[in-house]
């Protein structure tokens, strides 16, 4: 079966991964600022004996760009597929301007309507927190987008001079005793109740209850274990779900394969 890239950029993290079109092989992580340093030649843990052929591009740091294009070009990979809403999604979008929403947001409704099912909102915990919706007829919805945690703590890093940096974990108590602690329980518990407030705002819209016997909701993101622990209302978590979203993407325009999986 042959192997493809997979590669989904954000603003801060990149991951550029192997696939089939059945799973996921092989990953690698790095930041997003270092892609024009890279070449193939410079990611031995994703050597394979078959070497991939093509390959499927997130990416929403247009500055990247570039340097994707180089570095797949050294590895023989002259035209890659770029996601947008001109391929062929196997779902429906029903917002004001198609072309402009986010590739990776695409990839993640995507993933959710042929792994979780419709209807189902995804929260994806990046430098900003995404919300997507599918409706039970699986077309894309919009959503909504709020700073994540990180831009959150960093942003008052920046424009409170007694206020530190701070590394993210959970609160051992709601009421902080010093700056650290009551900078974590903002971060942590706020965001969780920004996306509690959300998520039931939409619930109610779409008139379907929360969980898996309604609106699924499903995690993804590098900040997804730690927000989502806390709150019920999401059903499932899916690292990996905007790579399989580019899986998918990829088996159903490349390969021909619009399969529901």
């Amino acid at each position: 079966m042959d192997p493809f890239f997979v590669i989904d950029v954000g603003n801060t993290r990149a991951k550029w991964a192997i696939s089939n079109r059945k799973r996921i092989l092989k990953e690698h992580e790095f930041p997003t600022a270092k892609f024009t340093e890279i070449r193939g030649r410079k990611i031995p843990k994703l050597d394979l004996p078959d070497h991939p052929r093509g390959a499927i591009v997130s990416c929403v740091a247009p500055a990247a760009l570039p340097g994707i294009r180089a570095c797949l070009r050294s590895l023989g990979i002259a035209r890659p597929l770029l996601v947008s809403a001109k391929l062929d999604l196997g779902i429906g979008v029903k917002v004001a301007a198609p072309e402009k929403v986010g590739a990776d947001r695409l990839a993640n409704t995507v993933a959710v309507a042929h792994l979780y099912g419709a209807p189902a909102v995804v929260v994806d915990f990046g430098t900003a927190v995404t919300f997507d919706v599918l409706s039970a007829r699986k077309e894309y919805l919009g959503g909504a987008i709020a700073p994540g945690v990180c831009a959150m703590t960093d942003c008052l890093h920046e424009r409170a001079a007694l206020l530190p940096r701070i590394t993210l974990a959970e609160p051992r108590s709601p009421i902080g005793n010093d700056t650290l602690s009551a900078m974590r329980v903002g971060a942590v518990l706020g965001t969780r109740g920004l996306i509690r407030g959300i998520l039931e705002a939409i619930s109610k819209k779409l008139k379907k209850p929360l969980g898996r016997g309604g609106l699924r909701v499903v995690a993804t993101g590098g900040d997804a274990t730690l927000i989502a622990r806390g709150l019920r209302e999401i059903t499932e978590i899916a690292p990996r779900l905007t790579l399989d979203g580019l899986r998918l993407l990829y088996a159903r325009n490349a390969m021909g394969d619009d399969r529901i999986r």
